[in-house]
């Protein structure tokens, strides 16, 4: 039960993340104020010690910049001004949302395939 939970939360991971990269492809080309995802993130930072800590780092970068954005966007809102958008560089999130799903798809495939061990009979 426990590994279904957790390929239930890399694989919602990697869906906000690919979201995410295309949300940033499309902000590049023209401003716009639709944010950037970050539930499962938010919900699950702190019970993933199953996934690498260089990974985590990689993902809580990843979704700080994506956080920044967010009150970035929310800003621009508020004040009806796209000014604020000016200074989101969305080229920071490239990297470390690349890292991520990389490694999030590594994760994914090693722990997929693994079945449970049928324990010996008693």
């Amino acid at each position: 039960k426990q590994q279904k939970e957790r390929l239930t939360v890399v694989r919602s991971l990697l869906s906000e993340i690919n979201h995410n990269q295309k949300l940033m492809e499309a902000f590049s080309l023209q401003w716009q104020t639709k944010k950037f995802k970050t539930g499962t993130w938010k919900r699950n930072k702190d019970k993933m010690d199953y996934i690498d800590p260089g990974l985590r780092y990689t993902l809580a970068d990843a979704y700080e910049i994506a956080e920044e954005f967010n009150r970035e966007i929310d800003a621009a809102k508020k004040h009806q001004s796209t000014s604020y958008l000016a200074g989101i560089r969305v080229d920071r999130l490239k990297e470390p949302l690349a890292k991520s799903k990389q490694g999030l798809e590594e994760w994914l495939e090693l722990n997929q395939s693994k079945k449970k061990l049928p324990t010996a009979a008693q």
